[in-house]
């Protein structure tokens, strides 16, 4: 956030408190402008928590603190949290939604739309986003997550210029096969991360909540080298990174352990620490799951029961969920088993 932008929200805060201060304006006019300059004041609050900010010289220990909350500007620097060890911190917006569709897939030459499709729109608490672009599945998300992952112990953007990290094809490979997660290193595995990098360069998302209105004009940026690829995370990429607006998901959920509704699945709920209920029907809308409500609420029962099994990894694995039997359910409860023993981040 800029200071001409903080200045232009505390000049419109104030001048809507003093309006409100005006006993000659009627009384529901003045109540009316009240609550606006609330809202303002709110806002403005949301803004100025939303990235942290460090002066050049802040210690190491400072921004590595720093950046366990949220993004944060060190001087002309910015980066991305840090999520802990085995985890890679993921914009909820993006993981609790549908853009990452349930759709079943393959690794090799995956069955996904290349044209554009239907602009998709959904909301996350007070947050309303929307994107346009290809479909992307799950072996997209692991590619997103790989290539965030690069920037952990680098900034994105230095000096008002995004920063670009050399990389290969090869060495993404090498990050998804690293996580086990069922990726063969072959020819086929290469077509399918430069499908899916072509894929994040063409998809842009667009925020609007209370602390941010944002464009990402493109998940990813890149371009080929005469060494390989130079990846880029585009601006503003830092502000889906705000406080309480990602979080660390394990390494597990990355993998291609589990596909379809599963991925999504094991996802979502790696983004949140205790059990609820949660609507069936929210729960197939946020998923963006082409079917129909009650063929949702099937492949949800056999999803839960393939993600309960024992050779799970205790990460990923559903330890109860209720009702067992969800034909014709309203609301459904998870427990996943890593809540026991699990931190936030």
């Amino acid at each position: 956030m800029t200071s001409s932008n903080r200045l232009n929200a505390a000049s419109a805060s104030q001048l809507l408190t003093d309006v409100a201060e005006n006993s000659l304006l009627p009384t529901l006019h003045k109540n009316a402008v009240a609550s606006a300059a609330a809202k303002a004041r709110r806002a403005e609050r949301a803004q100025q928590e939303l990235v942290g900010e460090l002066p050049d010289n802040a210690s190491a220990e400072q921004v590595e603190n720093e950046r366990r909350r949220r993004s944060v500007t060190v001087g002309k620097r910015i980066y991305l949290p840090m999520a802990a060890h085995g985890s890679v911190a993921l914009p909820l917006v993006l993981v609790r939604g549908p853009l990452f569709s349930p759709e079943r897939s393959t690794v090799g030459r995956m069955q996904l739309d290349k044209d554009l499709q239907p602009p998709l729109s959904w909301r996350h608490g007070e947050t309303y986003a929307e994107s346009v672009g290809p479909r992307l599945g799950a072996f997209d998300r692991r590619v997103y997550a790989a290539s965030v992952e690069l920037f952990r112990h680098m900034p994105v953007e230095t000096d008002g210029t995004q920063v670009r990290l050399a990389t290969t094809v090869h060495n993404l490979v090498g990050r998804l096969v690293g996580r086990e997660s069922g990726v063969q290193y072959n020819a086929a595995s290469r077509d399918a991360v430069r499908e899916s990098l072509q894929r994040l360069r063409g998809t842009s998302v667009r925020l609007v909540s209370v602390a941010v209105s944002v464009e990402v004009p493109r998940l990813l940026d890149w371009e080929e080298t005469s060494q390989g690829l130079a990846i880029a995370l585009p601006r503003p990429t830092h502000l889906l990174f705000g406080l309480k607006s990602w979080w660390g998901i394990p390494d597990q959920a990355l993998s291609a352990r589990v596909s379809g509704l599963k991925a999504w699945l094991v996802a979502f709920y790696s983004t949140h620490s205790e059990p609820y209920p949660i609507q069936v029907e929210t729960l197939h809308r946020l998923s963006g799951f082409p079917g129909s409500l009650p063929r949702f609420r099937d492949k949800l029962g056999l999803a839960l029961k393939g993600l309960s099994d024992e050779a799970v990894p205790v990460e990923i694995r559903v330890r109860a969920y209720a009702p067992e039997s969800l034909g014709g359910a309203k609301t459904v409860t998870v427990v996943m088993a890593a809540w026991k023993q699990a931190t936030k981040r």
